[in-house]
């Protein structure tokens, strides 16, 4: 029996991929989830970015109604300083259970400024590390 030299050659040159079939799966599985984890990564940092540019433009909105004479104010359970909240009453720093006008800017000693509308806080916007101390100053002069 006579055997040919390219099925030696071709039984040989298949012999290492058919061993390493495995490990060529390992492979194309790691890379694949490492495709996923920075698609991943890439996301958080996209989301990141958009936080921290809406985050500067919301505090520049915040100084801004703060320079324009906002409203001080307190919760109206305890009159005590309080962060805003999309939805809820305040009343003023004094305790006067107010009506505000619809569009009333208001603010408070923890930094948050809002709008008022119907009677309740929306469009809340703070103010970032660094225009905390221009607000502050404004702030106590109101």
């Amino acid at each position: 029996m006579e055997i040919n030299l390219s099925w030696i050659v071709l039984v040989a040159g298949l012999a290492p991929v058919v061993l390493t079939a495995p490990e060529l799966s390992e492979t194309i599985n790691h890379s694949n989830v490492v495709r996923q984890e920075n698609k991943a990564i890439e996301r958080a940092r996209n989301e990141s970015m958009r936080l921290a540019n809406q985050s500067k433009a919301d505090s520049q909105v915040a100084l801004e109604r703060v320079k324009s004479g906002c409203i001080p104010v307190v919760t109206k359970t305890d009159l005590k300083a309080t962060r805003l909240a999309e939805g809820v009453s305040v009343a003023t720093q004094d305790g006067n259970d107010t009506t505000f006008n619809d569009g009333s800017i208001i603010c408070t000693e923890l930094r948050d400024t809002a709008e008022v509308w119907g009677g309740k806080v929306f469009q809340v916007k703070r103010i970032s590390p660094e225009h905390q101390e221009q607000y502050d100053e404004v702030y106590e002069k109101l």
